[in-house]
C-alpha cells in the first residue's frame, strides 16, 4: 500500500510510523515461533506424532468394511466427497447474500475445501479440461472471498498496533479506506462468480 501511495505522498508519510510497529510485532512472534520450536514441548508434539504415524492405519482397527474408504475406488470415494462438498457450498450461499464477514469467511473455507479435494481427485476422472473449468470457477469465488477476508483482518491488525500509547490516525484511516475500497469491488464480483460455480462442469458425474 504505501508503494501504490507513492514516497513522497502525506498518506506514505504517515504509513512509515505504523510500518515500524509492523516489522516490530513481526520480529517479536517471529521470536516467540522460534522458543516454541526449540521447547520440550514441541519436541514432545514431534515424537508423539512420529510414533503415531508407526501404527498400521494410525492405530485405527485393520478391518475393512464395506463403506471404509480404504476398500472403496478412487473415484467413488471422491465423487461422494466432492458432491458432500459441493452441496455444503450452496449450503451456504445466504451467506454470501447476508455479505458479514464470519458468515463469508466461513463460505471461503468451504470453497477452499472444495477446491483442494477437485485438484487433488481431478486425476481419477478422465475429464480433465471439466476438471479444470470446475476448479477454476471455485478459484476466482475463493480469491475473491480472501480479498474481503484479508481486508478485515488488517484493519484487525491495525487496530491492534494502534492501541499503544502513540496512535497513527491518518495511517489507520487511510489503510481503512484502501481496504474497504477493495471490499467493496470484491463484493460486488461476488454474484458474477458465484454463477459461474454454479454453471462449472461436475466433472465427477457420470456421462
Amino acid at each position: 500500500m504505501a508503494d501504490a501511495a507513492g514516497p513522497d505522498s502525506t498518506l506514505a508519510a504517515a504509513l512509515q510510523p505504523l510500518q515500524e510497529a509492523t516489522r516490530a510485532a513481526r520480529v517479536r512472534a517471529r521470536a516467540q515461533a522460534r522458543a516454541f520450536v526449540g521447547s520440550q514441548r514441541f519436541t514432545r508434539l514431534v515424537l508423539a506424532l512420529g510414533a503415531l504415524g508407526t501404527l498400521p492405519r494410525l492405530g485405527v482397527p485393520p478391518v475393512i468394511g464395506a463403506s471404509d474408504p480404504l476398500g472403496q475406488p478412487v473415484a467413488a470415494f471422491a465423487t461422494r466427497l466432492l458432491r458432500r462438498r459441493r452441496r455444503r457450498m450452496c449450503a451456504d450461499r445466504a451467506k454470501l447474500a447476508a455479505g458479514g464477514i464470519d458468515q463469508l469467511h466461513a463460505l471461503r473455507i468451504a470453497a477452499k475445501k472444495f477446491r483442494y479435494a477437485a485438484e487433488f481427485f481431478a486425476p481419477a476422472f478422465a475429464h480433465r479440461r471439466r476438471a479444470q473449468a470446475c476448479a477454476t470457477s471455485v478459484a476466482v469465488l475463493q480469491d475473491l472471498l480472501g480479498e474481503v477476508n484479508d481486508g478485515a483482518t488488517a484493519q484487525r491488525i491495525v487496530a491492534i498496533l494502534t492501541q499503544s500509547g502513540a496512535a497513527h490516525p491518518e495511517a489507520a484511516g487511510g489503510i481503512a479506506g484502501w481496504t474497504s475500497a477493495r471490499r467493496v469491488a470484491a463484493l460486488a464480483s461476488l454474484p458474477a462468480a458465484w454463477k459461474s460455480f454454479r454453471r462449472a462442469p461436475r466433472f465427477w458425474r457420470a456421462e
